[in-house]
């Protein structure tokens, strides 16, 4: 199971490694290059088929791909026009969609989004962990705010747009994983005799989380 796990993970990170590196050479192309607007694009139709697939079943999924199809190619010429853009406008709503999805659960009556996952990693939630999970989860909601800013200064400032692609489709993982590193520093930090299972503990409590809660959306309907 962990090799599987290590298998997967490493063929993850050369398939988003090398779509960034592609974006960013099709960002900054001077020429509009006639894959660029079909790759900007095609993270954002993805997650749009998956999320009507899920809510409204295969056949909506197909009749939205195939409206999907159609815009694009009745607008490619607007599209290719506008590459930059369109790598904008994904990156920052792929920044506000994060904070949203940390930053929500932070209302009142609601349980902040790690504390939820915690409770699928340890079998009891001490307080002090919880109290750091909420704040863990308010650090996330920041972080995805403050990538949100930098892409968005970036990209209408005066610098070369090569330096707002660098930071777009390059250093967001990087970065990504780098406040996920200090996140788990610090808890190991601050919580040394809390049970702490690394990242494939982690991942297993979201992936039980995520069963849980389709499991739940489907007692719903």
């Amino acid at each position: 199971m962990q090799s599987r796990f290590a298998f997967g993970s490493i063929l993850s990170i050369l398939l988003v490694a090398g779509y960034a590196v592609l974006s960013y050479y099709a960002a900054i192309n001077a020429l509009p290059l006639p894959w660029a607007f079909v790759l900007a694009l095609a993270p954002l139709a993805l997650a749009l088929l998956v999320l009507v697939r899920k809510v409204f079943g295969l056949a909506a999924a197909i009749a939205a791909a195939v409206a999907i199809g159609w815009l694009i190619h009745h607008f490619q010429a607007e599209l290719r026009a506008h590459v930059a853009l369109l790598y904008y406008l994904q990156h920052a709503g792929m920044m506000l969609c994060g904070a949203l999805f940390f930053g929500l659960s932070l209302l009142p009556a609601q349980e902040a989004l790690c504390v939820r996952f915690a409770r699928y990693g340890h079998e009891t939630l001490t307080p002090e962990l919880e109290r750091y999970a909420r704040g863990a989860t308010v650090a996330w909601t920041l972080f995805f705010v403050a990538m949100g800013v930098v892409s968005t200064l970036l990209f209408f400032s005066p610098l070369p747009k090569s330096v707002w692609s660098a930071f777009d489709t390059l250093l967001t993982l990087p970065l990504v994983g780098l406040m996920f590193a200090g996140e788990y520093a610090t808890r190991r930090c601050l919580l040394p005799h809390e049970s702490d299972q690394g990242i494939t503990g982690a991942w297993r409590a979201y992936q039980a989380w995520r069963a849980d809660h389709a499991r739940q959306a489907g007692n719903a309907k």
